[in-house]
C-alpha cells in the first residue's frame, strides 16, 4: 500500500503529513526501495542486476556491494561486477541473492527503505554488518532530515537505572527504567520468531525480537498493563534516552551489540 499497488479504502497513509495519493505515483515509487524475501535475479551482469535499469556507476555499485557485505566475494570473480548471473541467480547461494537485492535497494539511495525479512537467509555476521551500515544516521532516509541532524549532534546515551523487570506468561518482558530527573519510562521486549538450532546445538538463526521503546515521559491513557503510573504527558525523551533503552535491553539480555532489533515507538502523541 505504501508503494500504491493497492490504495486504501478507509483511512489514509501519510508521508510527511501528506496523503500518499497526492504524490505523483512515479515520484513516490522512485523514493522507495523494497527488499522482498524472494529475489528476482535476471540473466545479466552483477552490475546490471544492481543498477536495475539505471545507469551503471562502478564506484556506486561497489559501495552498494560493500554495504551489503558482498564486495569481497564479487572481487574474487574473474570479471568482478561484470560477471554474468544466471536466471534467478541459480549460480548464487540464497544469502548471495539476498545481498544482491539489498545492494540493488541501496544503489537507488531511497528516502524510504522497506525490508520484508530481507536478511532471513544471511548468517549472523553478514546481517549485523548490513544492519550496521543501514542504521548509520546519514543512511536513515526514512527519518526527517532535522531528526537525523539532531541525532548526530545529540547522540549521547543517557544512563538509565533498572527499577523493575517483569516476565509475562507469554514471554513478554517489561522493564521499568529510571531517568536522571526522577521520572520513569517503560520498555517492552517481544519475541517475534523462534530461532533455529541444529542437532549439535549450534545456532543457525537467532531469535527475532521487537523492542517497544518509550518516546515520552507520561501519557494521557495510563493503561492498566503499563508499569508507569497515569500522570499525563510530561516531556518528550531525548534521542539519547530513546537509544539508551535499546542499549540497556541488549546489555540486560546479553545480546550482541550489533544484533538488529525491530523498534516500535510508544507515545508519539506530542512529537
Amino acid at each position: 500500500m505504501i508503494l500504491r499497488f493497492y490504495d486504501s479504502t478507509k483511512g489514509e497513509i501519510d508521508i510527511n503529513g501528506i496523503n500518499i495519493k497526492e504524490y505523483d505515483i512515479n515520484s513516490l515509487r522512485e523514493k522507495i526501495a523494497y527488499i522482498p524475501q524472494n529475489v528476482h535475479i535476471f540473466n545479466d551482469t552483477i552490475a546490471s542486476n544492481i543498477a536495475y535499469g539505471k545507469e551503471i556507476d562502478e564506484e556506486k555499485i561497489k559501495d552498494s556491494l560493500k554495504k551489503a557485505n558482498l564486495l569481497e566475494f564479487v572481487e574474487t570473480l574473474e570479471n568482478s561486477i561484470y560477471t554474468i548471473l544466471q536466471e534467478n541467480g541459480s549460480n548464487l547461494s540464497g544469502g548471495q541473492r539476498q545481498r544482491i537485492a539489498i545492494a540493488r535497494a541501496l544503489y537507488k539511495n531511497p528516502d524510504i527503505l522497506i525490508l520484508d525479512e530481507a536478511t532471513s537467509a544471511l548468517d549472523n555476521k553478514s546481517e549485523s554488518i548490513i544492519m550496521e551500515s543501514i542504521d548509520n544516521f546519514d543512511d536513515m532516509k526514512n527519518l526527517p532530515k532535522d531528526l537525523r541532524e539532531n541525532l548526530k549532534k545529540e547522540f549521547i546515551i543517557n544512563p538509565l537505572k533498572i527499577l523493575n523487570h517483569e516476565i509475562a506468561s507469554d514471554g513478554t518482558e517489561k522493564f521499568l527504567f529510571g531517568l536522571y530527573d526522577g521520572h520513569t519510562i517503560e520498555t517492552v521486549l517481544l519475541k517475534m520468531k523462534e530461532g533455529q538450532i541444529d542437532e549439535d546445538g549450534n545456532t543457525i538463526k537467532e531469535d527475532k525480537y521487537t523492542v517497544c521503546v518509550s518516546a515520552q515521559v507520561g501519557c494521557k491513557v495510563g493503561c492498566s498493563f503499563c508499569l508507569t503510573a497515569k500522570g499525563g504527558f510530561v516531556r518528550n525523551l531525548t534521542p539519547g534516552e530513546i537509544v539508551a533503552q535499546v542499549w540497556m535491553m541488549k546489555k540486560i539480555k546479553n545480546f550482541n551489540p550489533t544484533k538488529a532489533l525491530n523498534v516500535v515507538y510508544m507515545g508519539m502523541e506530542s512529537l
